[in-house]
């Protein structure tokens, strides 16, 4: 920190002398440069300073102390907004409204006595302005100031009803990244797929498998990559997620919910979960912690914890819903408090490190506490006792395949290559072959033997011949079958079709199945109902869950 002569550097004769009362000192020089040394030598007496301190009120020795205990400096956004603003004045206003003998706040206490001063210094990545003790007076505080013995720990325990439904940490995003991999490697809809209580959103899916380099830049399978993360263990899968999030610029605030973001000023999200860790490693490791007094205690104790230079105004934020910019410390809990929440609740409870409570079900989490994988997690280690991938897969007569949750997830990546995904249970995924996942596939360049070899080797025997019969039958002659909708036409009297054939309606009518009924093409439904009206019928649609049919009736 500067000295005591570098501190009052840039200060008028008026307001040093000013502190030379307040200290009780009488200067005997006149010029600048020589008051400046003579006062610095004077405040350089450590049972002076020390009678001064213990005449402060609570408040100044509350700050002094703060300071002292934070290595003598701390960022001066946050010691002004804790401490009071100083009133900027020059020398004519201070000589008569006498700020030295009338304070309106600690920080003008300290000031105007000399006991604290402001300055740049290049701590962080750019210069970050501070108030800070001078270094003579700085250890002078160290012989009355205990050190403090242990870092404060932030919050509280959570209470009984903060923690009445209890949500374990789960590894089940190796599912749904299984999932969507699929999914983006065969062309199937996000839309379409059925997600079994999907908590995790598509778009933090889609990030992370960019991070994790699962994905290129334009959203492209990394094949090498892909095979790697499928074929490790549970274990190593969720490490490789857990490091591609925590070592990454992933901007977590960016994710919050109904804000929208503009303008080109940056955030450091990495240094920010740096921070939220340090803070969350202060806390017992087994004990439910609440999260609003985690939240709170932040708040008071470390505000700025996203924002090093204090900066509450150049940060373009605001809601879905207005074109007003959210400025200013009063939206904190808007902002830096939900992005706290939103890390806490969402990728460190998504990624297994945090195990969650709520008052009741479908609240709003109100607790957390590190889950069973935390340790080694953190530490970056593969954690233990997460399930093995062993079961197999059932083929069904139907083309359905059975994967239980505990197939290997290389195993459903490859059999979904092959087919659809239908639907996901409490315990499996349901896919089924169809003709255009299996050209969807031979177009991707697989092989159907490729497929045929993946059943023999890995399907619950018995495998149903008609399974393999159906492929080897595709693989031949293609689609042997096919369904087509159309319309039965049905009507009292032989004459009306007859009539109909030799009318504008020939081209739309389908296969005659007798003297009373005729297909029809379904588009041409309306067309038809039409024409038959010029020959002088009416017809009605009738529908039922199997048949839909056109019902002419007599003139």
């Amino acid at each position: 920190m500067p000295d005591i002569s570098q501190s009052l550097q840039g200060k008028d004769l008026q307001f040093l002398n000013s502190i030379a009362v307040t200290w009780g000192m009488e200067l005997q020089t006149h010029d600048l440069r020589s008051t400046i040394q003579e006062l610095s030598s004077l405040m350089n007496q450590k049972a002076q300073f020390l009678d001064l301190v213990d005449a402060l009120d609570d408040a100044s020795k509350s700050a002094l102390k703060e300071l002292h205990n934070a290595n003598g400096k701390i960022p001066w956004t946050l010691f002004i907004r804790k401490y009071g603003e100083i009133r900027t004045m020059g020398a004519a206003r201070r000589e008569r409204e006498r700020p030295d003998l009338h304070p309106i706040n600690a920080a003008e206490v300290l000031w105007y006595n000399g006991m604290i001063g402001r300055a740049f210094f290049n701590i962080q990545k750019e210069p970050l302005e501070y108030a800070y003790i001078p270094d003579e007076l700085n250890q002078f505080l160290s012989t009355t100031i205990e050190p403090e013995s242990e870092k404060k720990i932030p919050g509280r325990p959570a209470t009984t009803l903060e923690k009445q439904y209890l949500i374990p940490a789960m590894d089940s995003i190796l599912d749904h990244m299984t999932t969507y991999l699929t999914a983006i490697r065969t062309g199937q809809a996000m839309e379409t797929l059925s997600w079994l209580n999907q908590t995790i959103p598509i778009s933090f899916l889609q990030q992370l498998a960019a991070l994790a380099n699962l994905l290129n830049k334009d959203g492209i399978i990394q094949p090498n990559q892909v095979r790697q993360f499928m074929e490790a263990s549970r274990a190593e899968a969720l490490l490789m997620l857990v490091n591609a999030w925590m070592t990454s610029e992933f901007n977590d605030l960016h994710q919050l919910p109904g804000l929208i973001f503009e303008g080109h000023w940056k955030n450091d999200p990495l240094e920010t979960r740096r921070f939220l860790l340090s803070e969350l490693q202060k806390l017992p490791t087994k004990t439910w912690w609440s999260l609003p007094a985690l939240v709170e205690s932040i708040r008071s104790q470390t505000p700025d914890f996203q924002r090093p230079d204090g900066d509450y105004d150049s940060w373009y934020i605001r809601r879905q819903n207005s074109e007003a910019f959210l400025r200013g410390i009063r939206y904190w809990d808007e902002i830096d408090g939900a992005l706290i929440r939103w890390i806490l609740t969402g990728p460190m409870h998504w990624l297994g490190m945090l195990d969650l409570a709520m008052p009741e079900e479908n609240s709003r989490p109100s607790a957390f506490r590190f889950s069973i994988w935390a340790e080694e997690l953190l530490s970056n280690q593969p954690p233990a006792n997460l399930p093995k991938e062993t079961e197999n897969v059932k083929f069904l007569q139907d083309g359905s395949i059975r994967v239980p949750h505990s197939t290997s997830r290389a195993l459903r990546y490859q059999i979904a290559r092959f087919s659809h995904l239908e639907k996901e249970d409490s315990r499996l995924y349901v896919y089924r072959i169809l003709p255009e996942s299996l050209a969807a596939a031979v177009k991707a360049g697989l092989k159907i033997e490729q497929f045929i070899n993946l059943i023999q080797r890995c399907g619950d025997k018995p495998i149903p011949p008609s399974v393999l019969t159906s492929l080897e039958n595709w693989k031949t002659h293609g689609v042997q079958t096919a369904f087509s909708a159309v319309i039965l036409l049905t009507v009292q009297d032989a004459e009306i079709i007859d009539k109909l054939i030799n009318s504008r309606a020939k081209k739309y009518l389908g296969e005659r199945l007798n003297p009373t009924s005729i297909l029809i093409n379904e588009k041409q439904q309306k067309l038809v109902m039409s024409i038959l009206t010029e020959l002088g019928y009416l017809s009605e649609l009738q529908t039922s869950s199997m048949v839909k049919m056109i019902k002419g009736t007599g003139r």
